[in-house]
């Protein structure tokens, strides 16, 4: 689940127990925050109407207390709606760069363990059709590559190639949305790496700690030529 996701589930469920809503909230800090802020509203809403409810029992009749409390009701539901759908749709949406950028790539690798241990290479025809759909081209310079699929980082559509390394496997992410203003490095329990600002957006290489991984990110960057781009 990517943030626009996240944000439009947020809108008709803040209390979704879904497993992929529950996970984002917890590796996106902005969108986490964005959640908290909606159920605090909510439950501020709630509260309102719970001690309106309250003082029209106290002086209405029964009649006059249902339908003053469906009014009520209504107008806090609709208020509700208002301020979710503002926060869903005016927060921005542009991929998150240095820092979170670095966390989400993280988060992604994690998320998509498996591919790390794919044996079979990616054949030729595979890696050109990934890449045209990015507006690039890439040449055999490349290397073997053992996975390779397309794949959302932030809002930043993107494409995740798994490589060998002298160490073990290497995950390299081509993020053409990114804006990343210098690089960063990656740091976590058994992976090192970092992201890397290009003129077309960011290269993000990871491996285990000890890889050598400048010599391939230089590979991997004059191995990919960006046709259609800005």
């Amino acid at each position: 689940m990517n943030c626009k996701e996240f944000r439009r589930q947020l809108s008709t469920d803040p209390y979704c127990r879904d497993v992929s809503f529950r996970y984002h909230a917890r590796v996106c800090p902005r969108c986490a925050r964005i959640a908290e802020e909606a159920l605090r509203f909510e439950q501020d809403l709630r509260a309102a109407l719970t001690a309106e409810l309250a003082s029209a029992r106290a002086r209405d009749s029964q009649s006059q207390r249902a339908l003053r409390a469906r009014i009520r009701f209504g107008l806090f539901s609709f208020l509700l709606l208002v301020a979710t759908l503002w926060l869903v749709y005016n927060v921005d949406l542009v991929p998150d760069s240095g820092g979170d950028l670095a966390k989400l790539v993280i988060a992604h690798i994690r998320a998509d363990e498996k591919h790390l241990r794919k044996t079979d290479k990616v054949s030729a025809s595979r890696l050109q059709l990934l890449f045209r759909s990015l507006g690039a081209e890439v040449d055999a310079t490349l290397g073997p590559v053992y996975f390779a699929g397309s794949c959302v980082i932030g809002e930043g559509e993107g494409i995740h190639l798994v490589l060998s390394g002298e160490r073990g496997t290497v995950t390299a992410l081509f993020l053409p949305e990114a804006q990343v203003p210098e690089e960063q490095d990656i740091t976590d329990s058994g992976f090192a790496g970092a992201v890397l600002p290009t003129d077309w957006g960011a290269l993000a290489i990871v491996g285990k700690p000890g890889e050598p991984l400048r010599p391939m990110a230089r590979r991997l960057l004059a191995s990919v030529h960006w046709v259609n781009r800005d």
